[in-house]
């Protein structure tokens, strides 16, 4: 929705959305991440997981500002919607393959 968003009221829903589900969607990872994982192995994986959203949450913003810089204000929300589908595909694929 950041995509779209032209004023200030655009993107204070659109962050609401995205607080959101970011709300629904930190604790459900956990949750899969735990489920998956074996009793002896959860601590490790669960700490490999919550550094690599954490990387994302440092590499993100530094990837964003290049790709602002040369083309436009949008591009970084689009990029990122598209690292999304991209990594919702490849999760969708694994599953299926179990």
């Amino acid at each position: 929705l950041l995509v779209f968003a032209h004023d200030a009221v655009h993107v204070i829903v659109s962050l609401v959305f995205l607080a959101l589900g970011g709300g629904v969607v930190s604790p459900s990872m956990q949750a899969l991440v735990s489920r998956e994982a074996a009793p002896e192995e959860r601590g490790a994986v669960l700490g490999v997981q919550q550094s690599a959203s954490s990387l994302g949450r440092v590499l993100g913003p530094l990837a964003s500002g290049p790709v602002f810089d040369a083309l436009g204000h949008n591009a970084p929300f689009a990029l990122g919607a598209l690292l999304m589908v991209a990594a919702a595909t490849i999760a969708g694929l694994a599953t299926l393959k179990r």
